[in-house]
């Protein structure tokens, strides 16, 4: 069903993104999110719920609320925003390793991954992330158990976000992941990796 979104987050609405159990919008410029919080979505480590009972948003916490944002993207387990100054964060459940954070417990804070400073475009899986960044790379972290990184057979998960290889020299703009698969659009070229990799096909 539809509801209006009333208080302080109407306004402009920029971007909007929902996942499983939490939803994450930017209106004039702020971040702000509704659902359940305990897995630390909205950089919340106190583990408690936040449901959307009326109607209005819950302004996520403080440090979040400095940031003034371009993108968001709700994962099943984790959040990821780029801000306007192009930095990349997280925050979130780090399973098996999707917030690309290898010396962290599961639950985390919101945090800056340097690495992708510059970031363009992101995408999501259940298990897995991927950011593209200025210069054109593209970099990926969390499973990989059914390729949708990339990366081959031998390699079944990174915790931290590695180098994909894309074959094509062209800047890669934009990026969408679903539960086990990844696609990127560089150009007027699609590229795919994961279950049913191939454009339009596949299980």
């Amino acid at each position: 069903y539809q509801r209006r979104v009333h208080g302080e987050a109407a306004g402009t609405v920029s971007a909007v993104s929902c996942s499983y159990s939490h939803c994450l919008a930017i209106a004039n410029g702020k971040v702000w999110g509704s659902g359940r919080s305990k897995q630390g979505f909205f950089g919340d480590l106190n583990g408690r719920y936040t449901f959307d009972l009326d109607g209005k948003t819950v302004q996520l916490e403080r440090q979040l609320q400095r940031l003034s944002a371009l993108a968001v993207q709700a994962c099943p387990y984790h959040s990821m925003i780029i801000a306007t100054d192009r930095k990349f964060y997280v925050t979130g459940k780090n399973v098996k390793g999707a917030m690309g954070q290898p010396n962290v417990g599961q639950k985390y804070g919101l945090t800056e991954v340097p690495l992708l400073s510059g970031a363009i475009a992101m995408g999501c899986g259940t298990f897995h992330s991927v950011v593209a960044v200025r210069g054109g790379d593209v970099y990926g972290s969390g499973t990989n158990e059914l390729g949708q990184l990339g990366l081959g057979a031998l390699r079944q998960r990174v915790t931290s976000f590695t180098p994909l290889s894309v074959p094509t020299s062209d800047r890669v703009t934009a990026v969408h992941a679903t539960q086990h698969r990844t696609l990127l659009l560089a150009k007027n070229r699609a590229f795919a990796a994961g279950v049913g990799a191939a454009i339009g096909g596949g299980r």
